[in-house]
């Protein structure tokens, strides 16, 4: 198995380490800035306690997905939305998500728009597509 040659030109990834001034909240890697109230630690533990976490999950997630149209109808009620779980994806996190988005869409260009999540960017090259950063 051979690697992708794409990747000899890309630069070796190193995180933004940035310092975030006193006062600020740094929301560059995605992560909620806050932590768990007690009451919702205690009830993720036990949720955790019921789960058989020996067995991969169901393969299409429908039970999730189905909760979270339900929810988003319900949500946007006004709106008569009528999602149901072919409307909704779900995913190992955002860069599985990513790494999907530009597998199945087609064309040869993708914009990003400067700052942003860098794996827009990583998963376009990877994939042979040209980078636009727009101003």
């Amino acid at each position: 198995m051979k690697f992708n040659p794409i990747l000899e030109s890309f630069e070796e990834y190193k995180p933004s380490n940035i310092n975030i001034n006193e006062g600020f909240i740094d929301l560059s890697k995605n992560e909620n800035p806050f932590d768990l109230s007690l009451d919702l630690k205690k009830i993720f533990f036990q949720k955790i306690t019921e789960t058989n976490i020996n067995r991969y999950p169901e393969l299409t997630a429908d039970n999730i997905r189905q909760k979270i149209a339900t929810f988003l109808n319900s949500y946007f009620s006004k709106y008569n939305i009528d999602l149901d779980i072919n409307n909704i994806v779900v995913g190992n996190g955002s860069d599985e998500m990513i790494s999907y988005l530009v597998k199945i869409f087609s064309g040869t260009e993708v914009i990003v728009c400067p700052p942003t999540f860098e794996m827009y960017e990583f998963y376009s090259l990877l994939n042979g597509f040209s980078v636009k950063k727009s101003l």
